[in-house]
């Protein structure tokens, strides 16, 4: 499920949910068109590991698995493609309010890793969480409610370089804590303070499952799996202040139905993701968008 990250050398890495000799997943890399297996997970180091790997300057890989551990509900951490070890560099499930089941990718700044878990934390919807790559200390900084604050995020956190990150969250939204269609929101890491910049309406998208991403001039851009005015999901782009702008609405025809996954840009602003129904023969799409002027 997880998609590839690039070293400098253009070698590839990226990791699958199952497979190995323990069935727990694997680190992979390609590098001149062949694969070669880096490690197997084992299940009390992690298992399944579902986000995207990221990369420091050093070249060692981070990423989360989102079962496994002494826990059982997941884990951070780090691979050295120089030493070929891994290190676990947190196990979820330690206390009651902790976070469970981290499966999007990480967001590196300064030497801390941040991320999100679909589950657990002090309300049951899901976290927020940093955790230092030196000290190795987990920090929760959001405890999703549901309702009005958002739920069950599964996307990726963006920063903007000033000290913010950027998410979603794919269920609340609601009044009444019901399931809702999702939010945008914003976290400033040195203060603390959360806010939802963007409550879904459905109209406009429903259930951003896949993660954020910025064209480093302010703006950002992600997908949801529903809504629209097709009910088949949507392209949309915000800004900082969480003025939100649909850039395009999926019809389940040859354009594709239900993107789970975020998208990504050219240096031309051209945007490009992937479908996961509709099409000619019903099984996908990728696809291009050129926003207008």
């Amino acid at each position: 499920m997880s998609g590839l990250v690039m070293d400098a050398f253009g070698d590839f890495f990226g990791t699958t949910t199952q497979g190995g000799p323990f069935l727990r997943g694997t680190i992979y890399e390609i590098s001149g068109g062949t694969e070669f297996l880096l490690y197997f997970f084992k299940g009390s180091d992690g298992e399944a590991p579902e986000g995207n790997l990221i990369m420091d300057g050093a070249g060692n890989l981070y990423g989360t698995t989102s079962l496994g551990g002494p826990n059982g509900a997941g884990t951070v951490f780090k691979y050295s493609s120089s030493f070929g070890s891994l290190i676990k560099l947190y196990s979820f499930g330690n206390y009651s309010d902790d976070g469970v089941g981290p499966a999007a990718s990480l967001c590196l700044a300064k030497g801390v890793l941040y991320g999100t878990t679909t589950q657990g934390g002090r309300y049951r919807w899901g976290t927020v969480f940093s955790v230092n790559v030196k000290t190795q200390i987990e920090t929760i900084l959001v405890d999703f409610r549901g309702g009005l604050n958002g739920g069950t995020p599964t996307g990726g956190l963006v920063t903007d370089g000033l000290g913010n990150l950027y998410g979603t969250a794919s269920a609340g939204g609601s009044v009444h804590g019901t399931a809702g269609n999702g939010v945008v929101f914003k976290l400033n890491i040195k203060s603390g303070k959360y806010s939802v910049l963007h409550t879904f309406t459905g109209l406009d998208g429903a259930q951003p499952t896949g993660p954020l991403t910025t064209d480093g001039l302010g703006n950002f851009f992600g997908t949801t799996f529903a809504g629209g005015t097709h009910g088949y999901g949507t392209v949309f782009t915000f800004n900082s202040n969480g003025t939100l702008t649909t850039l395009y609405n999926f019809t389940n025809g040859t354009d594709g139905a239900n993107p789970y996954s975020g998208v990504i840009l050219d240096s031309t602003g051209n945007i490009y993701g992937t479908a996961t129904r509709g099409g000619q023969d019903g099984w996908g799409t990728l696809f291009e968008i050129t926003p207008g002027p």
